[in-house]
């Protein structure tokens, strides 16, 4: 889906939308997505803010599930144009913000695509390790500050 970069005018933005939520939308979410992309529900939240954003999961053509967070800011009160943009914001909410390693979703969802691009010949182990009370040990161990 070509969706193009510049000035959309109102009813090509709910086309596009249209577009958007049947192709790249799960069924059961394009309800929500219907809901947030409503130009006049932007309008009405741009009233009271600088922004407006939602967060939900693309579904890519690989069957893949991507975290997509829609921001839209007033671009021109005057004119009442509106500026939106898509972020791909999976691996943020992947991430263990503590190490830096994959949390529960990125580990599941990164084993998975390796189970799955794997040859059935192919051995492999997975280890997966929960440790209690992590972040009490680091901070037992190093303090405040360090931890």
């Amino acid at each position: 889906l070509n969706v193009p970069r510049g000035y959309v005018a109102s009813n090509d933005y709910e086309y596009y939308a249209d577009k958007i939520s049947e192709t790249f939308i799960a069924e059961e979410d394009r309800k929500t997505f219907k809901n947030n992309t409503d130009i006049n529900n932007i309008i009405n939240e741009l009233k009271y803010s600088d922004s407006y954003e939602f967060s939900i999961y693309h579904i890519l053509p690989s069957g893949e599930k991507r975290l997509k967070k829609y921001t839209y800011r007033n671009f021109d009160m005057i004119t009442e144009k509106v500026l939106v943009t898509m972020e791909d914001i999976t691996e943020l909410f992947e991430k263990d913000v503590l190490t830096g390693g994959n949390n529960r979703k990125g580990f599941m969802r990164n084993a998975g695509k390796i189970i799955n691009e794997s040859e059935e010949s192919e051995e492999f182990a997975i280890l997966y390790y929960n440790i209690n009370n992590f972040k009490a040990y680091i901070f037992y161990f190093y303090k405040w500050k360090e931890g």
